[in-house]
């Protein structure tokens, strides 16, 4: 099944990083204990842009395959 995002919806796939042992880890300080973790995605399929209300499309930036 394919899948056609639309307007300004992108599908996107997460790529996992690898855990790194603890002796590893850089060691930096985030204010307030960070709750979200960073994840990095490439682009899958990007829809064509934002429909404005004067009917112009404002294209995306990204593209298939960018990360």
């Amino acid at each position: 099944m394919q899948f056609e995002p639309l307007y300004d919806k992108i599908i996107a796939k997460e790529i996992k990083q690898p855990v790194l042992p603890a002796g590893n880890r850089r060691r930096n300080i985030h204010p307030g204990n960070c709750k979200r973790k960073p994840f990095l995605a490439e682009v899958i399929a990007a829809g064509d842009g934002m429909l404005t209300k004067d009917g112009k499309v404002i294209q995306l930036k990204v593209k298939p395959g960018d990360k």
